[in-house]
Parts: structure tokens; sequence; C-alpha cells
């Protein structure tokens, strides 16, 4: 069983954080948005157009928009998903030098200590009801999306 808790980063953004008292195996789907996951505790598989890879505590795992996978979320597992809305990662990714940048498949890389603080900042932002939430938001999604493209994968 996952329990979740969702915050809207936009109408069509989101950042949802979960924990899992059982095992938990998704079917094969893809989503519209690109999501962006970091593990606590515990390890999850994506099985995807390349094969399976695990993600584990201090590793960042980046799903792209479109691409079919499916999820197997082990017992005690607790993480935070953000999932961005496509238009919205183009857009900030046209106003930078990696505008071609583009990810084909589910990847996990190890967390360089940036991207995932960033995450961290992004969940805790948009959880509070500060007045300027949205303006802060904003630059947080677009320091993540920024940092996501400089990836070395």
């Amino acid at each position: 069983m996952i329990h979740a808790s969702t915050q809207p980063l936009s109408a069509t953004s989101h950042v949802r954080t979960w924990r899992c008292t059982s095992p938990v195996r998704g079917a094969a789907t893809a989503h519209r948005g690109l999501e962006l996951a970091w593990l606590d505790a515990g390890a999850a598989r994506y099985g995807g157009p390349g094969g399976e890879v695990v993600a584990s505590p201090g590793a960042f795992v980046v799903v792209p928009p479109g691409v079919e996978h499916a999820t197997a979320l082990d017992e005690g597992l607790r993480g935070t998903v953000v999932e961005l809305d496509a238009s919205t990662v183009r857009e900030v990714a046209s106003a930078t030098s990696m505008a071609s940048r583009r990810f084909d498949r589910v990847v996990v890389v190890p967390d360089d200590g940036g991207i995932v603080a960033l995450g961290r900042l992004l969940a805790r932002e948009a959880s509070s009801g500060a007045r300027d939430r949205e303006l802060v938001v904003d630059a947080l999604v677009e320091a993540l999306v920024v940092k996501l493209l400089r990836l070395d994968v």
C-alpha cells in the first residue's frame, strides 16, 4: 500500500511524497510529464526501454515524458516524485544552450549534492503557505530543469 501526499506546483505539475507499507508493483505506463524522483529509504525498480534500472537512496531517477515503464516499490520505501509538465521543461530548455538535450529512457544517476537538494527545496516550498510561494516554486523548477539538463547521462 502507498501513502502519498500531493502538492500542486501549477495546473499541470506537482510534487508527491510517498511511503510504501507493503511492496507495490505498478502496471506499465507512460507519463505526459517529466518525472524526477529520489528516495530517502528503500529501493525502486523501473523496467523500460533498455532494461531494468534500480534506484536506492542517494540516487536520482529521470523518467522522460512518453517513456513506458513499470515501477516496483519495496516495502519501507520513502521518496519524492516531481512531475513537471513537458511544455514547462521545453520552455526552460529553450532558454539555455541545451535546448536540444533529450532523455529517451529511464536513467538513474548518483546525486551530485545539488539536484536532490533543489528537489527537496521545491517540495518544501510547494507545501508552504507563503504569499510568494508561486514565485519561489517557479524559480526552483527552472533551476531543477537546468541542473537536469546538465547531467552527463
